[in-house]
């Protein structure tokens, strides 16, 4: 009764490859006044079917999103935003994943800024949903593809019997 609706890839760090990057200044942190306008970005960025499950509304959107300590970040000023980076910590572990629209920012930037952040920790990794472009970037930043995992879903809705006129023989 599940099916698949998302692919993921988990990308690591390779210790050695680490390099050292400055802190860009154009990634600034995330403030409530941002959360519809980085909604609007996942409306736009994240496709129909994985919208479907995870949130088709502002406030299913809310509801569904990983909760906790997590520092957040936003590209772009004034008006909407073109990327969203949520960096943990958790000892000497570190992981990040983001949402930017690659025609439009500077993705770069925006993994030099998580690295840049989690710059004390032993091991960093990034967790890129199958449809977003910027794999690539990671690669060159030194990262491998480790892991893939696959998004489930199951239909929880319930066949309702209505009443109906029926054709009797005799």
């Amino acid at each position: 009764g599940f099916s698949e609706y998302l692919t993921e890839i988990l990308y690591r760090l390779d210790p050695e490859r680490r390099v050292v990057v400055g802190s860009p200044t154009a990634m600034r942190p995330k403030t409530h006044a941002d959360e519809y306008m980085l909604f609007r970005l996942y409306s736009a960025l994240v496709p129909q079917k994985v919208r479907t499950v995870e949130g088709m509304t502002f406030e299913e959107w809310c509801r569904n999103r990983d909760r906790g300590p997590a520092g957040e970040y936003v590209l772009g000023e004034g008006g909407e935003p073109t990327a969203w980076i949520r960096i943990r910590r958790d000892g000497r572990v570190g992981q990040f994943d983001m949402l930017a629209d690659s025609e439009s920012s500077d993705v770069d930037m925006i993994v030099d800024h998580a690295l840049s952040v989690l710059s004390r920790s032993r091991s960093v990794s990034c967790l890129v949903s199958e449809f977003q472009t910027h794999q690539h970037v990671l690669e060159e930043r030194g990262f491998r593809r480790v892991a893939e995992f696959r998004c489930l879903s199951k239909d929880l809705l319930a066949r309702v019997h209505e009443p109906q006129l029926m054709p009797l023989s005799a």
